[in-house]
């Protein structure tokens, strides 16, 4: 699996978003440990496997932007904002970036989605961290079916898209295809690509990942990604399922299909 958030804006603003997440922190507290980072485009889970890149080790799996709210806060002061009445605010416009206005205030609506306790309990940790780097986000839960309607058409600075971050879940590499190439989830126009993240050299190294089958390949690829954040990484969490020892031919498999009409219950 891999877990993310989609989110329109400038690459110093994914940074200090991602600076302002305590990815390890959420683990422990939340997660009860049954959580690892996320840091690029690849899976860091299981630990050890093929297709991890060095950069996804760094900082304890956190990869190039660990958790740290003083870099997030020089993040965005070294482009122009500064802390008024305790919310970043622009500056300097031509260093905050395109569209930014003076005066204008750091301040986001972060939709999310409910039904997991674990889930808001997690996306309400952030708000609190994140505010201490004078970001301010406004939560607003939906369900997973409404996000999902209203990201589909939103495109960045569009006139359907009022939102700024949605955060409904990550993606399985569960097919139909098993390589985590990522061609669903970065490539421009891509159809689950809901972030219309798009950049000419990430689409070059996900069509080289379909032409050439050496792991370099692929590490470029996820290596790029782990720099350019598409995504804002947050935990891959475990989940535990448990059988009744009386239910009996009861499988688990790795693509997350289960047949119960071959399940039976013994007393």
């Amino acid at each position: 699996n891999e877990s993310g958030v989609y989110m329109h804006t400038q690459f110093y603003f994914r940074k200090a978003m991602q600076e302002t997440y305590d990815q390890p922190g959420i683990s422990k507290a939340i997660y009860h440990e049954y959580g690892i980072p996320a840091s690029a485009a690849r899976p860091n889970s299981p630990p050890g496997n093929q297709w991890i890149p060095p950069i996804e080790n760094e900082n304890n799996g956190q990869g190039p932007y660990p958790f740290s709210i003083a870099k997030a806060k020089s993040t965005l002061e070294a482009h122009g904002w500064s802390e008024v009445g305790g919310v970043m605010t622009c500056q300097d416009p031509s260093k905050c970036g395109t569209g930014i206005k003076q005066g204008q205030k750091l301040a986001l609506t972060f939709v999310y989605s409910t039904g997991v306790a674990a889930t808001t309990a997690m996306w309400q940790t952030y708000k609190s961290d994140a505010s201490q780097a004078g970001i301010d986000i406004n939560l607003v839960g939906q369900s997973f079916n409404t996000i999902v309607g209203e990201a589909a058409p939103c495109a960045p600075m569009g006139p359907k898209c009022n939102v700024q971050v949605f955060a409904y879940g990550g993606w399985a590499f569960d097919g139909p295809g098993f390589e985590p190439t990522g061609e669903p989830l970065f490539a421009t126009g891509a159809g689950s690509n809901a972030g219309n993240y798009s950049d000419p050299k990430m689409d070059q190294l996900i069509t080289a990942t379909h032409t050439d089958s050496a792991m370099s390949t692929f590490d470029q690829y996820a290596t790029y990604g782990a720099r350019q954040l598409p995504f804002i990484w947050n935990p891959d969490n475990y989940t535990i399922q448990a059988v009744s020892s009386k239910l009996h031919n009861v499988t688990f498999s790795p693509i997350f299909t289960l047949y119960p009409e071959y399940w039976y219950f013994t007393k």
